[in-house]
Order: C-alpha cells, then structure tokens, then sequence
C-alpha cells in the first residue's frame, strides 16, 4: 500500500520515513544522520528496533529555517 507523502497531505504530526526525510529535504540519509547527531536537525522517534520516522511538522520547520539563496543579479545590470 502506497502512502501520500505529498506536502499538501501531511498533517504537522504525521510520521514520514527516511526517503521521505531525503525527498523533502534534498538530503542524504548520512546528511541527515550526521545532522541529527550535531543537533542541527530533528531527531527521528524509533517505531521499533529497526525503524524511525520523523514528524513531518519538524522537518518542514527545518526547511522553512534554511537562508533562501538570492539569484545573482545579471551582469551588466546596474
């Protein structure tokens, strides 16, 4: 069964996975993994001994949190 993991579906609580984590964030799983440990993104729950999922709520903070990358200005333009 295929789960709706698109933005406009998720409630702030809902639980996504890890290639959800990495669609979303444009991030690898060892980016995120290291960030967690550093303490610069949200911490995944544990669902059981082998899995984790995080709260979409959390994750979307975290993005919305990021500094936007202003498109240089042409050259020339005065």
């Amino acid at each position: 069964m295929d789960i709706d993991t698109r933005p406009e579906t998720l409630t702030r609580d809902s639980l996504i996975r890890l290639s959800e984590v990495s669609r979303h964030t444009g991030l690898r799983s060892s980016a995120i993994y290291q960030r967690v440990k550093d303490g610069t993104f949200p911490a995944p729950f544990k669902l059981g001994s082998q899995t984790s999922a995080w709260k979409w709520g959390e994750v979307l903070d975290w993005i919305r949190s990021r500094p936007r990358v202003e498109p240089k200005a042409e050259r020339g333009a005065a």
